[in-house]
């Protein structure tokens, strides 16, 4: 009867840690790199537009900056937002193998018991 509550807490807790899981999968990263991405694309087209750059080799040399300046940003910008949300996942992760092998654990140990 103690390991069939035990089993139950396990589930309990598994779930809880499951629903943080989901909880910290947050799409707010995508969500900055798409708006970084249409703010300097807008800002390239203005420039070659109201420039009226006709060298392409200058306009291939600009449009490298402005990437290498986008990722740049992206990298500083999500960076510190995205190290703890990496460590909560490894933590619930990690929580979640651990109940997993406990619950093995005790049912193994109750299959045992019912063969003596």
């Amino acid at each position: 009867m103690d390991s069939i509550k035990s089993i139950q807490d396990i589930e309990i807790e598994q779930s809880r840690l499951k629903g943080q899981l989901q909880k910290n999968s947050n799409p707010i990263f995508a969500l900055y790199i798409s708006i970084m991405a249409v703010v300097f694309s807008t800002t390239i087209n203005l420039t070659f537009d109201l420039s009226d750059i006709t060298n392409y080799f200058i306009r291939m040399i600009m449009t490298l900056l402005f990437i290498v300046l986008l990722i740049f940003l992206v990298n500083k910008g999500i960076l510190p937002i995205a190290i703890p949300y990496k460590n909560n996942i490894q933590f619930y992760t990690t929580a979640l193998d651990v109940l997993e092998d406990m619950k093995k654990k005790i049912l193994r140990e109750r299959k045992y018991k019912k063969r003596r």
